[in-house]
């Protein structure tokens, strides 16, 4: 799925230059363009924006007041007539403001950027709306998996640990197991198995899961150096 985009600028040279930049973007797609911001501000309901670059300087509505209209916060690439005025874009934490004339390169470098960290939130939203389905106390119940603390082995059955509630599941930890996502949870005990994003720190012997200590097996600690290798 294109990241979908919009441009921002009082400048018909500038659209049509910048236009032409983010053609050389296949992951891009240019939604829509505006010179006016309240033409913006009546279409904006309209667009689910992922990557806004407006000029920080439009009249009526300046450019940091424009991001208050969008329906999610979109990451937002600022452009500026010098950097005095580029310094207002900073408190409002752009993926990079820009100095006119665009310079083709530095232009480049900053939509690079601004796709780096729209997909990482991309893959951290998936993450955050996964969801796994158990049977708990005779329901069916769907639990998020980033909601996950850890799963812990209680004979034939397993106990799912949330940061609200208990759930125990007929389960071997063995099977579960095997339907939890490897780059998300990891087992560090034979009773244990963890979500690695809630781990605040681990040694040699346990693991501080949002100030719970697990115990780590010794023949587990290579598992879990190389997860966090990979974070």
């Amino acid at each position: 799925m294109k990241i979908q985009c919009v441009v921002i600028d009082k400048s018909p040279s500038q659209h049509r230059a910048i236009s032409k930049l983010i053609d050389k973007f296949k992951n891009l797609e240019l939604v829509a363009s505006f010179s006016e911001a309240t033409q913006f501000k009546k279409q904006v309901s309209l667009l689910d924006i992922e990557l806004l670059i407006t000029d920080i300087n439009m009249p009526v509505i300046e450019g940091v007041e424009l991001l208050k209209l969008c329906k999610q916060q979109p990451e937002v690439i600022f452009m500026a007539n010098s950097k005095k005025d580029a310094y207002k874009a900073i408190k409002h934490h752009p993926v990079d403001y820009l100095v006119k004339p665009i310079n083709s390169n530095e232009f480049e470098e900053a939509i690079k950027k601004a796709v780096k960290v729209i997909e990482k939130n991309r893959l951290q939203n998936q993450h955050n709306e996964a969801y796994i389905n158990v049977t708990s106390d005779a329901q069916k119940q769907r639990v998020k998996l980033n909601d996950i603390l850890w799963i812990e082995a209680l004979g034939d059955y397993v106990c799912i640990i949330t940061q609200k509630k208990k759930m125990v599941v007929h389960s071997t930890m063995y099977s579960f197991e095997q339907k939890l996502p490897e780059h998300q949870f990891v087992r560090i005990h034979k009773s244990y198995i963890v979500n690695q994003n809630k781990i605040l720190s681990y040694n040699s012997k346990e693991v501080d899961l949002l100030g719970k200590k697990l115990p780590l097996s010794r023949s587990k600690k290579h598992i879990l150096d190389a997860a966090f290798m990979e974070i």
